[in-house]
């Protein structure tokens, strides 16, 4: 739903805004002066001005850092790699492309095995097997 969010989001500066800035959090929080110096230039704001002082910090931590990756490893669909490197690219089309095509393939998936004939297929497969090999062993 996010990557949905974001994509339309997208879509609406692209069609009613020409130029838009992309701010990211993380960028802000990691050098906070540098990422607001770029925003004053472009909203046209004079560069002579006092330099901005941080009013954010990063609330990270180790602890963060643990959960992060205990989220990377625990969420499957972040095992695709081009969708995983599009996300932290910031390529919110591309990751929303992957993940819907991922989405269609697993359902795709399910409805294959959830078919009657396709259901029991590797039982029936072993039922049949065993039958010929008893079919064998009595006619011999």
């Amino acid at each position: 739903e996010l990557l949905v969010s974001d994509e339309g989001f997208e879509q609406l500066l692209a069609a009613y805004f020409e130029e838009h800035h992309k701010i990211w959090y993380e960028d802000i929080a990691k050098n906070f002066t540098e990422e607001m110096l770029k925003i004053y230039e472009y909203i046209g704001v004079d560069k002579n001005i006092e330099k901005p002082v941080p009013v954010i910090k990063k609330l990270a931590n180790r602890q963060s850092d643990v959960w992060y990756d205990e989220f990377i490893e625990e969420t499957k669909w972040l095992k695709n790699k081009p969708l995983f490197e599009a996300l932290v690219n910031g390529n919110t089309r591309y990751a929303l492309i992957q993940r819907a095509g991922r989405v269609f393939q697993d359902k795709g998936e399910r409805r294959w095995f959830e078919m009657p004939a396709n259901r029991f297929k590797k039982l029936k497969y072993y039922l049949f097997r065993i039958k010929k090999k008893t079919e064998k062993l009595f006619m011999n």
